[in-house]
């Protein structure tokens, strides 16, 4: 998890995609319905906020291809969510919340 820790853990590089409702409209993995703010991310850091293109995110969730330096924002369809990859791209720097 280097890239992910980088910066005396402070944040780092990540890869960014996102999942939508349908079909992800339950609970996370933390146990609350998702919400735009919600985050699939490693198991290791379920519970940790950051802030990425200005929003703040919370690992709330996890995901069987999400691991390491890879954040998966929730989203409320996939038509939001092509927007904000064209917007801000496929690779972004989280910054932790403490």
């Amino acid at each position: 998890f280097r890239s992910f820790d980088a910066e005396g853990g402070r944040g780092g590089s990540v890869t960014v995609s996102f999942y939508t409702c349908p079909p992800y409209c339950g609970a996370t993995a933390s146990g609350v319905l998702v919400f735009y703010g919600a985050a699939a991310c490693d198991p290791a850091y379920l519970g940790r906020a950051f802030l990425l293109n200005g929003e703040r995110w919370t690992c709330l969730d996890t995901g069987s291809e999400v691991w390491g330096d890879h954040v998966d924002l929730w989203m409320p369809d996939s038509d939001t969510g092509w927007a904000y990859l064209q917007r801000y791209g496929t690779r972004g720097v989280i910054q932790w919340v403490e």
